[in-house]
């Protein structure tokens, strides 16, 4: 139900451009720092950007570390266009052929394209889910066939490539020199050796005795297939061009048999080039489709930190070749994400220590989409995250946060907002001062290289001040000034939209998952209001017997409270203060708490040695009172003051039943 009247739907404009994208449109604009040369690169707004990621290999499920990747280029895409003002063509390219998906896909008795549709279009629907724009283009490997074949041809053209007697085309390393080595020394891959050991290792097509050095890598990788395409007629390929076979006399298939050729096994996929049969290499892959979808030059280049070498090394190499250009630049500035670790090991399918997104989101202890999008944005971009269920549940917790001060504004400006205050007093004053704070270190962190721990910190501490100005309006049975609560919510719930976080921004409209969830929308902050009035009136009850009655039963209920069931779900905490105040705070996730060992409940006390006159003297009357009877029944408590009568009747009768205990033991002994 919609609790905001229309007095308080009159105060929130509708503005047609983002707040923060107006701001930001005053302000300079985003700037990255480029991977290879370790510059700050501005990143334009005032024409379309050229972004490229590379994207997955569709054989199996998407895990968390490719999540950590696509939602953290996301959450930067988002702060180029809304806070930087940039317009981005966003690209991804898709791996549907790979040995892997040919490998699986004859497990499965599937086709191999079969399985790559399958995959790529669970992958796309895993990004939906947490929250990713979808790219402005999809580049599949298998649409673009035509165009790597020809990039393969012209770097052969221009000199950089080369045939191998099974018909494969590798890239000459050695003739690029100096102008090789962009990402090696971030690798730590500054030999030859290391470079190679690195390349078989994220490329096993690689290893060959054929190569003429160690470092080269393939761009068309050979597959003899007359099972698809019937008997290939040799010397038809023999008497293509020689440019076409990268050699200046005869070609290397003059020299070999059929038999040299890789024999297909069932179920490969491959296609006809100058070449022979087969398929694309891992690096021209990238480097074809982007100059297919851009042309000759990237704006933006992004992809995991472990693709730097040698996969984007290998792609500044191939647009070299193919170019004849040793010091020009294809790409102003190359993004890499950092890896997300799990047991101090990254997370991958080979290492077989991931964890599926669907896992994260459907299985047990399901986690928020919006709590992992936080997660990603609570670590620098390039940083390495260690994934654990005590992080997630940090994250959750300020998704919390972000919800409940939205709802606590919202249920503030509910009602007939004509009789409320407009004077400000010091409360509205610090509550605007904490909106203009936060809209500024918002743009400001978000545009220097994407600093997304500190813009969500900012939110945060808005948040907190937001949410604490409504409860203690609420706790203090007052009216809010609406202004500076309107303006404060609305720039908070825009910011966390322009994130997209658009179900936690929609707790502000009424239209989150949560509030529709949630039916009793409003009950905290009337519980609050509530449990502070009768707790402030047991604390004020002192004297007589009844007041110390309900003290007691009121101040237990009020302890009881602390863990009701709704707040532990909302993540929020009551905290009382000395002076009798509440407060309501995050509540710390049960996760990050340290286990503590589980005490042994106190054994009750034995009476039955106890003498009558002693009976308020021990147990669990030790050190209550002050002076006794002759009987031992209680003169004064502790400090001084009388037992009152009624309280004395209550003693007497217990030191009565004890006396009569205690004397037929003693007749019975």
């Amino acid at each position: 139900m919609l609790l905001v009247a229309r007095a308080a739907r009159a105060l929130r404009p509708a503005p047609r451009r983002s707040p923060v994208r107006m701001l930001a449109s005053r302000m300079p604009t985003l700037e990255l720092r480029d991977a290879s040369t370790k510059n700050i690169v501005p990143v334009e707004n005032e024409k379309p950007l050229k972004w490229y990621a590379c994207g997955p290999t569709v054989y199996d499920a998407t895990h968390l570390g490719h999540a950590r990747t696509y939602v953290t280029l996301d959450l930067v895409r988002r702060a180029a266009e809304t806070i930087g003002g940039a317009t981005i063509d966003f690209a991804m390219g898709v791996t549907d052929i790979d040995d892997k998906i040919i490998k699986r896909a004859a497990e499965l008795g599937m086709e191999p394209l079969e399985l790559a549709r399958v995959e790529e279009a669970n992958f796309f629907e895993d990004l939906e889910r947490l929250g990713c724009r979808e790219p402005t283009l999809v580049l599949r490997v298998s649409e673009h066939i035509e165009d790597i074949v020809q990039f393969t041809q012209e770097v052969v053209e221009q000199g950089y490539g080369y045939t191998t007697t099974d018909g494969s085309v590798w890239f000459d390393v050695a003739k690029l020199g100096g102008a090789y080595g962009a990402f090696a020394e971030g690798r730590g891959t500054s030999t030859a050796a290391a470079q190679a050991a690195a390349l078989i290792e994220e490329d096993p097509a690689s290893a060959s005795d054929n190569k003429r050095d160690q470092r080269d890598f393939a761009l068309w990788k050979a597959v003899w297939k007359s099972k698809f395409y019937g008997a290939f007629d040799l010397h038809a390929i023999n008497a293509t061009p020689a440019r076409w076979r990268g050699d200046a006399g005869s070609s290397a298939l003059d020299s070999a048999s059929t038999d040299t050729w890789k024999a297909a096994k069932e179920g490969e996929i491959s296609w006809p080039s100058p070449w022979g049969a087969g398929r694309p290499g891992w690096h021209i892959e990238c480097s074809a489709m982007t100059r297919a979808a851009f042309g000759q030059h990237l704006d933006l280049h992004a992809g995991g930190v472990d693709l730097a070498f040698p996969h984007h090394e290998n792609e500044i190499a191939q647009w070299r070749g193919c170019n004849a250009d040793l010091t020009g630049t294809w790409c102003s500035c190359w993004l890499h994400t950092g890896h997300l670790h799990i047991e101090g090991r990254k997370m991958s399918k080979s290492l077989k220590n991931f964890v599926t997104v669907r896992e994260l989101l459907d299985g047990e202890d399901a986690v928020d989409p919006e709590a992992f999008r936080i997660f990603c944005g609570l670590h620098r971009y390039a940083s390495t995250v260690s994934y654990s269920r005590v992080k997630l549940a940090e994250a959750d917790a300020a998704r919390r946060d972000f919800d409940a001060s939205l709802r606590a504004a919202r249920t503030a400006l509910s009602g007939d907002l004509s009789r409320a205050p407009r004077r400000w007093t010091d409360r509205e004053r610090a509550l605007h001062e904490a909106h203009r704070s936060a809209q500024k270190t918002f743009a400001a962190t978000l545009l220097d290289d994407a600093n997304l721990p500190e813009a969500l910190q900012a939110l945060l501490d808005l948040a907190t001040r937001l949410r604490q100005h409504c409860l203690e309006a609420a706790t203090e049975r007052r009216d809010v000034v609406p202004e500076p609560v309107n303006a404060a919510a609305a720039f908070l719930a825009g910011s966390l939209r322009d994130l997209g976080l658009v179900e936690t921004a929609g707790a502000w409209d009424g239209v989150s998952s949560s509030s529709k969830e949630d039916s009793d929308d409003g009950a905290l902050e009337a519980l609050v209001a509530f449990r502070g009035t009768l707790r402030k009136a047991a604390l004020e009850a002192r004297d007589d017997d009844s007041k110390l009655k309900l003290r007691g039963a009121v101040l237990a209920e009020s302890d009881k409270m602390r863990d009701a069931e709704f707040l532990v779900k909302r993540g929020l905490a009551l905290v009382d203060t000395p002076d009798g105040e509440t407060l309501v705070q995050p509540r710390v996730a049960e996760a990050a708490k340290p286990k503590a060992p589980k005490a042994e409940a106190p054994a009750a006390f034995d009476y039955s040695h106890t003498p009558p006159e002693e009976l308020y003297t021990v147990g669990e009357f030790a050190g209550r009172y002050g002076t006794f009877d002759e009987s031992g029944l209680p003169l004064t408590d502790a400090s001084g003051e009388p037992v009152s009568k009624s309280q004395r009747k209550k003693l007497k009768k217990r030191l009565d039943v004890h006396a009569k205990k205690w004397a037929g033991a003693a007749s019975a002994a």
